[in-house]
């Protein structure tokens, strides 16, 4: 069954089949699979009672949303906020475009709005999505948001990494049986790497060596904190990244201090 967009209010009070509480949201909205990624590679979270959790990745339903016909097909579409936070300090919200393929929603879209955004409100207007809420800027502490906004967010066609081209279908990929980092010295190889395009080839030259361990399916290489010069310093920086063992795809990087 098509599911057609009359004149109706678009407030977040409306769900799929008539009116419902914010209960009736959270079924829907709490237990359906995400896409969290880069416009490289996305990997699929499927919540169920509004969480979900992995190495390196906790992603929240956060209980706002709004419909409206996004992509103008007269279907009704929704736009949702999650947060997501991939192993460091950060709890970036986002703002998810769920369109309607005439049997469930789907999710095609994201927008970042801000690590620990305060929302206010959120509504719809001539299908676009407005934001009220505090977002961060220079001077401001990392929970402690000041700057006031509100922004307009417009659906400008699926940009969730390629999904449309079935992404996820794996007999469409070659998937080595160890994945694409077997072994602790690849995984040592690629954090060497990244680490230094991040932090820079003298940074990490003060972290060497490397070392690296296994652990559902999730390559963490981390710098060793090493002891005391001849001044009796301790260098405590240590750098750690999260690597998948079966593609190869970066998952966190932090450095400690």
């Amino acid at each position: 069954m098509r599911l057609r967009n009359p004149s109706f209010i678009l407030l977040g009070i409306i769900a799929l089949g008539g009116c419902a509480s914010d209960r009736e949201a959270a079924r829907i909205f709490g237990n359906m699979t995400y896409y969290v990624g880069n416009q490289h590679f996305a990997e699929p979270a499927t919540l169920i009672n509004c969480e979900y959790g992995a190495p390196f990745l906790h992603l929240y339903y956060d209980n706002k949303f709004v419909y409206g016909d996004f992509n103008h097909d007269g279907l009704k579409d929704a736009a949702v906020i999650t947060v997501e936070n991939t192993g460091g300090n950060a709890d970036w919200y986002m703002l998810n475009f769920l369109i309607n393929d005439g049997k469930k929603f789907v999710h095609r879209a994201s927008r970042a709005l801000d690590d620990r955004a305060i929302i206010h409100s959120m509504w719809q207007k001539d299908n676009k999505v407005f934001i009220d809420m505090y977002v961060h800027q220079e001077g401001d502490c990392t929970a402690g948001p000041t700057k006031h906004v509100k922004n307009v967010y417009e659906y400008t066609g699926p940009d969730i990494f390629g999904l449309e081209k079935n992404l996820w279908k794996a007999e469409e990929h070659y998937n080595p049986q160890r994945g694409f980092v077997p072994d602790e010295t690849t995984a040592i190889k690629i954090a060497d790497a990244v680490l230094t395009a991040t932090y820079g080839a003298k940074e990490i030259s003060k972290e060497k060596p490397l070392d690296a361990y296994l652990a559902n399916d999730i390559w963490t290489v981390s710098s060793v904190e090493h002891g005391p010069d001849e001044h009796c310093s301790y260098n405590k920086s240590v750098f750690s990244i999260g690597i998948r063992q079966d593609n190869g795809s970066i998952l966190s990087v932090s450095r400690e201090k």
